[in-house]
């Protein structure tokens, strides 16, 4: 008897489950609006055309800026060009083994330490210059060492 009573009342059960669900389905005649999307239209971005070759260069830091126009000073009075016509080529931060900066003097001593600072060339008259720096200090490099 108990058994029998326990099936009865999981078909019960089952039965309210079913009834239950089906009045939580939209009825024929009401229509069904798809779900919201979740995602936002995406357009392409549309960018200015720019001549072929040219590629925008980004701004320099303000340390890096006044490394370049240092070295850029020294130049203009090494070899008698005025500073608007020498263009900065490259630049780029590196670690030089010691405080020479890569452009160790004969007969001079350094610290024998790790010293971050920037490779920059430099371009006048259609030849490259090469200046070495610490965070503070430009040197003009004719016999250029790598950094590390």
């Amino acid at each position: 008897m108990r058994s029998m009573v326990c099936v009865l009342s999981l078909i019960a059960l089952a039965v309210g489950s079913l009834l239950a669900l089906a009045a939580c389905r939209p009825s024929p005649t009401e229509p069904v609006s798809p779900p919201p999307s979740l995602s936002p239209e995406i357009s392409p971005i549309q960018t200015p055309e720019r001549p072929a070759g040219m590629t925008p260069k980004p701004p320099l830091d303000p340390l890096i800026s006044g490394l370049v126009d240092q070295a850029k000073k020294d130049l203009s009075q090494r070899i008698q060009v005025p500073t608007e016509r020498i263009t900065l080529k490259v630049v780029e931060a590196v670690q030089w083994r010691d405080s020479s900066l890569g452009c160790p003097e004969p007969g001079m001593y350094y610290l024998m330490v790790i010293t971050p600072g920037y490779r920059i060339q430099l371009e006048a008259n259609g030849q490259v210059y090469e200046y070495h720096t610490s965070e503070t200090r430009v040197v003009y490099c004719e016999n250029p060492e790598p950094p590390l």
